[in-house]
């Protein structure tokens, strides 16, 4: 069983990246506040302990594919801008808390289970710093939390209308901080009415029309790691090119190949194409092949389902898991088959490509080769007449 790497240079720069940030944005606000040095102390340590497991579960996560990123610089972006927020609120009234905004943004690149574990850390140490009100750090975190329930509404399939969400965040906010405050005070000034019911006004606008453009600018980071390493010039495509003309032909073939026959099921195209670009990857770096193909790949940090391909490579450790997977490499046959017959003068005139494609992959289908990725036999006749389509494979 080949596992995936824990850790790749490029992390592990960002993890000491979003270490950096938080020592620096929880001293710039004990200095805003003037905490003394047993305080500062004592916040060091609750941020020690809050960084070690958020970090632990952020790599758990990844490995288990319930983390929907290949790196984590996005997670330093999110909690850079989340620094940023508190920094700002330092300076407005106590009762001005717009903390859901931390929520919202945590939200759109952790799951719901680390976005809240975040947002009360952020709220604990906000309300320490600031020396305010218990009820304070309660509102802070209920209205933070009830705002990560709701934003699943902007990320589901099915989605409430932009005007019903505009009026339930803008209610939810103004209510919790009209509440909290008049437990403060015992009291609600007309200034602390009208800062509230502008500051629950920015919230419903935020979540309604800013907060879907952030997931899908989140959606498209996704695209971009997938692109980044199907471009001709990324480096390690260079490596094999420079290895073996022949092998970077051959990548490029069934890299095309594989996208196209994906198309046909409907599967995920740029994950077929990334896996059938570096399929052979381990030929290149030499024995054992599958575990230094699985540690290149994510020292590169690739995204995890390719890395999953490139471990089932040949089914040598474990036959293809996915529907991706098994495509690539009926991909990987066909063409390997054709190249090799296209280099033989005495039978290149007596094979005809699509009795290849036929014999090749019924070969594979009746051995039960891909019974355990999930693709119906609807599904592998699909991707077999796509093929057959093809003018020509080479």
């Amino acid at each position: 069983m080949i596992e995936e790497s824990k850790f790749s240079l490029e992390r592990v720069v960002t993890v000491i990246g979003i270490i950096l940030l938080y020592i620096a944005g929880i001293t710039i606000l004990c200095l805003r506040n003037e905490l003394l040095i047993d305080e500062i102390l004592c916040l060091s340590i609750i941020s020690a302990c809050f960084l070690i497991v958020f970090v632990l579960s952020l790599v758990i996560r990844r490995l288990n594919g319930t983390y929907n990123g290949s790196n984590y610089k996005r997670v330093f972006l999110i909690h850079f801008c989340c620094f940023g927020l508190l920094i700002g609120f330092s300076f407005a009234s106590k009762y001005f808390m717009p903390f859901i905004l931390i929520g919202l943004l945590l939200n759109s690149i952790l799951d719901d289970g680390l976005s809240i574990g975040a947002t009360c850390y952020f709220a604990v140490i906000f309300t320490i710093i600031q020396g305010s009100n218990i009820y304070y750090l309660y509102g802070y975190i209920l209205v933070s939390i009830l705002g990560i329930l709701l934003s699943n509404a902007s990320k589901a399939d099915f989605r409430i209308p932009k005007i019903y969400l505009f009026f339930i965040a803008f209610a939810l906010n103004l209510s919790i901080s009209l509440v909290f405050t008049y437990f403060v005070y015992q009291a609600i000034t007309k200034f602390e009415y009208i800062l509230l019911f502008s500051e629950s006004m920015f919230v419903a606008l935020f979540m309604t029309y800013l907060f879907p453009k952030i997931l899908v600018w989140m959606d498209r980071q996704n695209t971009i790691a997938y692109e980044e390493i199907l471009e001709t010039d990324y480096p390690l495509l260079m490596d094999i090119k420079r290895f073996s003309v022949s092998e970077y032909n051959h990548a490029i073939r069934v890299s095309r190949l594989a996208k196209s026959c994906v198309r046909e099921i409907r599967g995920n195209e740029l994950t077929a194409a990334c896996g059938g670009m570096y399929y052979r990857l381990g030929k290149i770096l030499g024995k054992p092949e599958i575990q230094n193909a699985v540690k290149v790949s994510n020292d590169h940090c690739f995204p995890k389902d390719v890395i999953s391909i490139l471990t089932e490579y040949g089914g040598i450790i474990k036959k293809p898991q996915s529907q991706e997977s098994a495509v690539v490499h009926m991909c990987d046959v066909v063409v390997s088959k054709m190249e090799a017959l296209s280099q033989n003068e005495s039978m290149r005139s007596n094979w005809n490509q699509d009795m290849v494609i036929y014999q090749t992959l019924n070969e594979y289908s009746q051995r039960g080769f891909y019974d355990e990725s999930g693709l119906s036999i609807n599904q592998f006749l699909l991707v077999r007449e796509r093929m057959i389509r093809e003018e020509s494979i080479l």
